[in-house]
């Protein structure tokens, strides 16, 4: 059975950490299939010196040391029995922040590799278990967009944190089965929607597509064509309407899921994924795990997080955690932390990097972003749809996606929200490479340890 690695979901079980394993696997005959494995409490192993120390160790070799096995939910407990703390762990138990205060049974000289995220731990595990039978599978990317209905908004930006604006388009494209999704959330005060609707003789309450719509067979599909690319070209377009905008959110995620694509991309994709999430849970009322999260999940779990103090988008390192068959990535710090070296652009904006990489635009709407969809309907369903598209045809030229699950899945084993943080990501690689050699790699003790402190000092002119 070949395997490939895809995905590990953390979550919560009782309060312990649980985990859900995707997984791509490949029986003799080719057949492929994905699965998920749930995990309700992992194992985990960490070790302990022989012998005191007398300093602390970055390494240390394997005859000075003891494995100690547990389950993660142990964790902290084995560490004071065997480093003979039990008084430091039931006094941070009884603590009004036992986490806080148990993290710091990890800073001990005779302590060792136990303060390894478990979600990276899991996937070098998996590695150590199967790299004899791993295999790389091509990868099953979508990309997708939003837009807010801004139009009686005054406010400025629409933040995503409170989302005031209703989502009014979603557009889903599908870069294995070349598929356009676009999902529109009818409005009757919107008279170009309207006069758009009559004119193409659409009949609103059921999908549109090339066997029963002439302007998706005539208009719509031809746009969506690449002349120097043949592969980009796509295969099918479907317009699904929706007088609801929950019933749009919905379908949209029930397509999501019922994909089990290995990663969902989007533009500055914290503003999408966060607007949906607010608007589910503030304006509708509803738990967003119940609809983001596949339903039989057994772990669900979202946690978006806005990096406030990276202003530099090379640097930027938004958290996109939402439990499913999926990666979620953010192809703008994606393509500008992988660039960094090559120097800080004039812009990020998708318009000027599309224009930079592929010579083309995203697509035309008249008025501001806000109005458009009200001053010409028909341009502004081009523009949104052109978005999802041009993020497909800018990844299959550059391939970013494929380079950040090398570096996540198969080089340093490290979670994506954390793999282009360097000091996290070689560390992992470290441990990886110093297991080679008969070594375990300690703890990270930077914050425990005295450092003398020289004044400054000149530094260095670096070139490529």
């Amino acid at each position: 059975m070949k395997r490939e690695l895809i995905n590990v979901c953390q979550g919560w079980n009782q309060g312990n950490v649980a985990l859900m394993v995707i997984e791509k696997l490949q029986d003799e005959e080719g057949n492929m299939r994905k699965v998920a494995r749930y995990i309700p409490d992992p194992d985990f192993h960490f070790y302990v010196s022989k012998e005191p120390l007398d300093v602390y160790r970055t390494f240390v070799e394997e005859e000075l040391v003891d494995r100690v096995d547990c389950k993660y939910s142990e964790l902290s407990l084995e560490i004071a029995k065997h480093s003979n703390r039990m008084g430091e762990y039931r006094a941070a138990m009884a603590g009004k922040n036992p986490y806080k205060e148990l993290r710091k049974l990890h800073f001990c000289k005779d302590v060792h590799s136990s303060d390894m995220n478990i979600v990276d731990y899991t996937m070098y595990e998996h590695y150590l278990k199967h790299k004899d039978n791993l295999a790389e599978f091509k990868l099953h990317k979508t990309y997708f967009d939003i837009e807010v209905d801004g139009y009686n908004y005054d406010d400025g930006f629409p933040h995503p944190d409170i989302a005031p604006c209703p989502i009014n388009f979603i557009s889903y494209v599908d870069g294995d089965k070349k598929t356009l999704r676009l999902y529109i959330l009818l409005n009757e005060e919107n008279k170009s929607m309207q006069e758009f609707i009559a004119r193409n003789k659409g009949d609103c309450t059921n999908l549109w597509t090339h066997t029963n719509n002439d302007y998706i067979r005539n208009e719509l599909e031809n746009i969506y064509v690449d002349e120097k690319n043949p592969k980009n070209n796509l295969e099918g377009i479907s317009v699904y309407w929706f007088k609801s905008e929950l019933s749009l959110i919905k379908k949209f995620y029930e397509h999501v899921h019922a994909n089990k694509a290995d990663y969902l991309s989007a533009w500055n994709a914290y503003f999408d994924f966060k607007t949906i999430y607010t608007r589910l849970k503030e304006h509708f009322g509803l738990d967003p795990e119940d609809i983001m999260c596949p339903e039989a999940f057994k772990v669900k779990n979202i946690t978006l997080r806005e990096d406030k103090f990276q202003a530099d988008l090379a640097d930027k390192a938004d958290t996109l955690d939402i439990s499913g068959w999926q990666h979620n990535v953010d192809a703008q710090y994606l393509f500008a932390g992988l660039r960094k070296g090559e120097g800080k652009r004039e812009s990020l904006k998708l318009g000027d990097v599309l224009l930079e990489e592929l010579g083309e635009a995203k697509g035309e709407y008249e008025g501001t972003i806000s109005e458009a969809a009200y001053v010409n309907f028909e341009l502004f369903m081009r523009y949104s749809g052109f978005d999802s598209y041009r993020l497909m045809q800018l990844e299959n030229k550059n391939g970013d996606i494929d380079t950040l699950h090398m570096m996540a899945n198969k080089l340093s084993h490290t979670r994506h929200a954390k793999v282009m943080r360097k000091t996290i990501s070689i560390r992992n690689l470290a441990a990886k490479q110093f297991a080679t050699k008969g070594l375990i790699l300690s703890n990270n003790q930077n914050s425990f340890i005295e450092h003398e402190d020289f004044g400054k000092f000149k530094g260095a002119f670096v070139a490529n």
